[in-house]
């Protein structure tokens, strides 16, 4: 458990966090969403399916992808997404997220 920081003990996430989220479905082709990543200047996309964040695409993902031969031409995001995702609110404090990602790693 991390100590209260006073610098950001009452800090809520959401003073932190990038506004707009981008997403993708679990089908989304692999070379696609690589596309978009590129194209918006981003290191992940969400991966929601009926709304609810089922997984999430990093730059780690693309990497593990190629470094185990898979053919990108044929992949589904669904393949090769971290899951399951970790979620807060945006009330949570700054501390608390760090606590929940300390525990789930």
């Amino acid at each position: 458990m991390l100590k209260k920081p006073k610098t950001i003990s009452k800090k809520p996430i959401r003073d932190i966090l990038t506004s707009k989220v981008i997403s993708v479905s679990p089908t989304t082709p692999f070379s696609e969403a690589v596309s978009l990543m590129q194209d918006k200047k981003i290191s992940c996309l969400v991966v929601v399916e009926n709304k609810r964040p089922v997984g999430i695409f990093t730059e780690r993902d693309f990497v593990m992808a190629l470094n185990d031969g898979l053919q990108s031409q044929d992949l589904e995001i669904k393949e090769v997404m971290s899951k399951p995702v970790l979620t807060a609110g945006e009330d949570m404090q700054v501390y608390e997220a760090c606590d929940l990602l300390l525990e789930n790693m």
